[in-house]
């Protein structure tokens, strides 16, 4: 799950699928889009390592899903 706030200070969620992991960043999958440099929160039900705050690096749509880029501001490692 993805959690920010938007231009009007709305905290808004965002359900999302991880497609690949690694220590700097993570890349999801989601039927909604989100602006490049959009500060977020993540934390994952099924990962409990995965949870942390990270900035949207790029957002792609391919058909009818977007892939979201993710970047962590402290590299998984660096935490635990």
């Amino acid at each position: 799950m993805l959690v920010w706030k938007d231009d009007k200070a709305r905290i808004r969620y965002l359900h999302a699928l991880t497609r690949n992991i690694s220590s700097s960043g993570v890349l999801v999958v989601s039927c909604r889009s989100l602006p490049a440099g959009t500060f977020v929160r993540i934390r994952s039900k099924k990962l409990f390592f995965l949870a942390g705050c990270a900035r949207v690096q790029h957002c792609k749509r391919r058909h009818l899903i977007y892939y979201i880029g993710l970047k962590f501001y402290s590299d998984l490692s660096a935490r635990y």
